[in-house]
């Protein structure tokens, strides 16, 4: 629904919980860190990058059905709204980074490693 509205505190408390989980500063649990990225989604549903942030956390607790999931919802938004938030990377980085990620949970749902490999 892109008719919905947003206040401006939520904008701003979805801004800054994403900005304090994903900061290099930021010394939070992973956990702690997928929380305040779970308020940032539900303060502001249009924006794709704290889903990604959920993707690799996901990723990395060996949660590979969640994962898929964020990285599917992240994919969603990206294209639907046709644009990013998070201007520190362009569009089409973290499009292809988000489908890797994708890409990496599915494999491991299937059993299979999380990328292709090569015998040399």
């Amino acid at each position: 629904d892109c008719t919905a509205v947003i206040s401006y505190d939520s904008e701003k408390e979805a801004r800054d919980l994403y900005w304090d989980a994903i900061s290099s500063s930021s010394t939070f649990s992973v956990n702690l860190k997928a929380e305040m990225l779970q308020g940032s989604a539900r303060r502001n549903p249009f924006i794709a990058e704290p889903h990604v942030y959920l993707a690799e956390i996901r990723l990395q607790q060996g949660q590979h059905f969640d994962c898929a999931d964020h990285a599917r919802e992240a994919l969603r938004l990206f294209y639907a709204m046709g644009s990013h938030w998070d201007k520190r990377i362009p569009y089409r980085q973290w499009i292809s980074h988000t489908r890797m990620l994708l890409l990496r949970c599915v494999r491991l749902l299937h059993g299979k490693t999380s990328l292709p490999l090569t015998q040399d």
